[in-house]
């Protein structure tokens, strides 16, 4: 008989065994069994109220035009695009975090990148109301886009109007895409922790199917990453775009070249305060103390901080390129922003940007939940000042005296604004009650790669070859499974193929070389996450995805470089005694059609390669294999006429698994 293992030695091997599926239940419970109902409906119908205010507002201003605001001669640029600035600011720190984090291999990403994508896809939408909402007739607004017409009338090409047009629009759907190709896996483990039919039927649908085999993991992997890649710099082009809507008109105080780089600079700081004002709060109401740390805070609080440092250095040369250039008009825009009618939207974003943030220098404040809240809600709203003070102070004191005019914002300016942050709320809130919030299979590959972690792995593994562990003392497994006696199921007669299950990805890996090297070519792995190697050990060296996206983007460079050139030769304009054919002009549009044809590329060629959605397949007739996206880990052998498995189940019973299944064949399946 076996002695039994320490108490302590019979811990840690349990606690190890249910890692993995702790950490799927902490983050797929709050969809599942969500724990915070009562607050969720309060916040639902503060939400609910903000978003009938902007549908309020948004009536009256179809109604009566634009005239319900405040917008007058100068200032015709008001509160509208300087809260669509402000929003447009806020979406891209869900990006930088996500994809910059994820080239850089920075892993504490894994808790945050979630719902900061998601805070990033409805901040766009938020931004994108605004110009729609700001045109003489929004329900045209599809006339900015380039197709044929009756009047032969083409967009102009050279307007940075037209640019930020295409610019939000790609922006938006890269970020769709890159939000829901991240979230798939997420899906299809709340699809197997489901109990009830209807959520079952709801993740399902949305997971598409997904199996997470080797196959599946590498072609998801090389899509995500240049996917990623790509979005980076569509990231500094959108903000640096929009800063061409200033930058490139003669307006005392935007004539300027610092404000592409500063732009982008004041957008990850705003976004960053935006991300820290939902993580601390997200993490006190779902006690995800274990999953976003203070070393998480930390971090967070660093980019905070570095950001801006970095928006800072924008506002002083902006001082001193006004000073040393000595410009009359430039010099009075500057007096009148820090003494005129609207010192209090200067001295605003000055105070509340910078002077609450030097506190983050030390760690205490840094990991400290509270005064990070505090200090980002102060960053949001000095950012929202300094938008305001950026349109308002440079626009109502023009060049010509005859032409000043003062500005106040009217009821409906305002009631609109608030609208859209009903527009933001409700949306992230459905999300938050319906969707995973946190990537458990990024988190849960985090800490498989953990050296410490893997060193426990291997130790827990002698450990049970040795014996160390008795019968009774085993680490908890599910019902039905094998033990090292009991014997084999017996093969049925038709079957996909036989499937073995094992509990830690180290002896997976070790049974899938030994697999190919024994000569099964047609070996597949299903993990729960992407495991490092398994591909190479199954012989995975599928390029198609990063050539199809290539392809992609090149059609997509050609196509919106000569759809520019095509409309200004068949509508030519003189803009400003610029030439017709205006290279310079046509770039921005060029990459952002580039950046759009590679991802949607890419994202349609993972799925059609890995022939999803297929919501029918044999695997999923088998019970055990539902855990395949939770914490188990499976290998299946198919045999060569799909009627014989004996060779396959000899093999495979001495890779010493958890236990081996036949997978029956059914009708279409096949």
């Amino acid at each position: 008989m076996t002695p039994a293992a320490p108490a302590k030695e019979r811990g840690w091997a349990k606690a190890l065994d249910a890692r993995f599926a702790g950490i799927t239940d902490e983050i797929v419970r709050i969809p599942l069994d969500y724990p915070q109902r009562r607050n969720w409906w309060l916040f639902m119908l503060a939400g609910l109220f903000l978003l009938a205010l902007f549908f309020v507002s948004a009536s009256v201003l179809f109604a009566n035009g634009v005239g319900v605001w405040g917008n007058n001669i100068p200032v015709n640029w008001s509160l509208a695009i300087s809260n669509y600035v402000w929003w447009l600011g806020i979406g891209h720190a869900g990006t930088l975090i996500s994809a910059l984090l994820l080239l850089l291999s920075q892993d504490w990403r894994n808790s945050l990148n979630r719902f900061a994508e998601a805070m990033t896809l409805f901040a766009v939408v938020c931004a994108g109301l605004y110009p729609i909402l700001h045109l003489g007739r929004p329900w045209l607004f599809y006339w900015m886009a380039p197709y044929p017409n009756t009047m032969d009338i083409w967009p102009q090409f050279k307007s940075p109007l037209t640019w930020d047009f295409f610019a939000v629009l790609t922006y938006l759907i890269v970020s769709v895409l890159f939000w829901y190709i991240g979230a798939i896996p997420d899906f299809a483990s709340a699809r197997e922790r489901a109990k009830k039919r209807r959520w079952q039927i709801f993740y399902g649908l949305l997971a598409l199917g997904w199996r997470g085999s080797a196959h599946h993991w590498w072609r998801w992997n090389q899509c995500y990453r240049i996917t990623a890649a790509l979005a980076v710099p569509l990231v500094v082009s959108v903000h640096s775009e929009i800063s061409l809507l200033f930058a490139a008109g003669p307006i005392p105080g935007w004539n300027t070249t610092v404000f592409p780089p500063y732009f982008v600079a004041g957008a990850a700081f705003s976004g960053f305060a935006v991300v820290s004002i939902i993580t601390v709060p997200l993490r006190r109401a779902f006690a995800l103390g274990d999953l976003i740390t203070s070393r998480h805070l930390d971090l967070l609080a660093k980019l905070l901080l570095a950001t801006g440092l970095m928006t800072a250095y924008g506002y002083v040369a902006e001082l001193f390129s006004t000073y040393y250039a000595s410009e009359p008009h430039g010099l009075q825009t500057l007096a009148d922003r820090m003494g005129g009618q609207y010192w209090w939207s200067y001295w605003g974003a000055i105070i509340c940007n910078f002077v609450p943030l030097q506190l983050l220098w030390q760690r205490r404040f840094r990991t400290s939940p509270i005064a990070l809240f505090l200090i980002s809600l102060s960053v949001a709203i000095g950012m929202w000042f300094e938008r305001y003070m950026l349109l308002v102070t440079s626009l109502y004191r023009d060049w010509l005296v005859s032409s000043w005019g003062d500005y106040a914002a009217s009821v409906w300016d305002w009631t609109l604004y608030a609208g859209t942050i009903g527009v933001f709320l409700v949306p992230f809130l459905l999300f938050v009650r319906f969707l995973p919030m946190i990537s458990a299979f990024e988190v849960k590959k985090a800490l498989f790669e953990h050296e410490e972690f893997r060193r426990q792995i291997r130790e827990r593994t002698e450990h049970l070859s040795q014996g160390a562990l008795g019968h009774d003392e085993s680490p908890r497994r599910l019902s039905g499974d094998r033990t090292d006696d009991s014997p084999l199921p017996p093969p049925t007669e038709k079957v996909y193929g036989t499937l073995a299950e094992f509990d830690d990805p180290e002896r997976l890996l070790a049974a899938a070389a030994a697999a190919r090297k024994a000569g099964w070519s047609n070996a597949e792995a299903y993990t729960p996450f992407p495991v490092k190697g398994l591909h190479a050990a199954l012989g995975c060296n599928d390029r198609r995805v990063p050539l199809i996206m290539l392809a992609g983007g090149i059609v997509g460079a050609l196509s919106g470089y000569f759809m520019q050139v095509f409309t200004n030769l068949d509508f030519p304009l003189n803009v400003g005694g610029r030439p017709v054919i205006a290279p310079p002009a046509f770039m921005l549009i060029t990459f952002e059609l580039m950046v759009l044809f590679a991802v949607v590329a890419g994202v349609l060629s993972m799925l059609i390669l890995n022939r999803l959605p297929r919501l029918n397949h044999p695997l999923f007739d088998v019970e055990e294999f539902h855990f395949s996206a939770v914490d188990r880990f499976f290998l299946l052998l198919r045999p060569d006429d799909g009627s014989r498995t004996g060779s396959a189940r000899d093999f495979l019973s001495n890779c010493n698994p958890v236990r081996l299944v036949d997978v029956p064949v059914r009708g279409a399946q096949a």
